[in-house]
């Protein structure tokens, strides 16, 4: 039999780290095909565990030992991948740090929910320490740094996103998180949090302006808007939302204009605001023609109704 044959088998495998020690655990139906794709996708740079290939980049691939921990060519098809996932998951408590993430499970069938779980509590352990995470994030940043690298993991990442089955995975998870009342709290916070630091301001604001100044984001980005604007069911999930958001918000300001101090703040504020403005010949030619602009497409807007 040669080794070619002798690898072509189902089971648990690892890829290790001769240096550190850390090793990468995968399980997959045929584990020659499995390397085959792993060393494909360090070599390339296109990897998708990110760990795993900044290691690659910095010990170089002579540092890192494929080998076949478990050998299930024995077990029955119609079980294997039970199998699979219980020696997976019994594999992964023997290491206190892996390279794995929660990707586990792509070499021929599904992780289970406890060798997840087992792999989630792991990665915990490993984010809460400081030194680990300050030592990733340069690493990331690192590999970031380089535009070859992150022109390749981009477009993977584009690729990977721009599946239907994709597109429709993120669609139910999304509703389904929205749909949270608790979840809608937590993200408004975060966002409100967000944009009152004065920095993440001006980070999202650069990143905006560069984004439209880039032809094929700014094509990409109207096609998208395009489209969206002409689907029925949009159009009218739009109108519904807006005339929600505007009920809630004459309710709120109600509320608010009927509190005394909110309407003299407010007062002094406009005013102030106001005046600002007008004092400064720059603004008030730009507010001139915004409303001239304004009042000609009502003007033809009008026209049109009447022919």
């Amino acid at each position: 039999m040669t080794k070619r044959s002798t690898l072509s088998i189902p089971g648990i495998y690892t890829i290790t780290n001769k240096v550190t020690g850390m090793v990468y655990i995968g399980q997959s139906i045929n584990i020659r095909i499995r390397w085959m794709n792993h060393r494909r996708g360090l070599r390339d740079g296109t990897h998708r565990n990110i760990y795993l290939l900044n290691a690659w980049r910095k010990y170089g691939e002579t540092a890192f030992e494929f080998a076949v921990h478990r050998d299930l060519s024995h077990v029955a098809p119609e079980e294997l991948t039970s199998y699979l996932n219980v020696a997976e998951m019994e594999a992964i408590t023997l290491f206190p740090e892996t390279y794995n993430l929660m990707e586990v499970g792509h070499g021929g069938s599904t992780a289970s929910q406890e060798t997840r779980e087992i792999l989630s509590q792991q990665r915990v352990r490993m984010w809460s320490d400081p030194a680990f995470r300050k030592k990733r994030s340069n690493a990331t940043k690192a590999l970031y740094a380089d535009p070859e690298w992150k022109a390749a993991r981009d477009a993977a990442v584009r690729d990977g996103q721009s599946t239907p089955e994709a597109r429709a995975q993120r669609s139910v998870l999304s509703k389904t998180m929205w749909a949270d009342p608790q979840f809608r709290a937590q993200m408004g916070a975060k966002k409100l949090a967000n944009w009152s630091d004065p920095i993440y301001r001006a980070q999202q604001s650069e990143s905006r302006k560069a984004a439209w100044t880039d032809p094929e984001i700014r094509a990409r980005r109207m096609a998208g808007l395009m489209k969206a604007a002409s689907n029925p069911e949009i159009i009218a999930a739009r109108k519904a939302g807006q005339q929600k958001s505007l009920d809630q918000m004459g309710e709120s300001q109600r509320l608010k204009w009927q509190d005394p101090e909110y309407r003299e703040r407010q007062s002094v504020s406009r005013s102030k605001g106001q005046r600002a403005r007008y004092q400064d010949p720059v603004a008030r030619a730009e507010h001139s023609q915004r409303m001239k602009e304004a009042w000609a497409r009502r003007k033809a807007a009008t026209k049109d109704a009447a022919d």
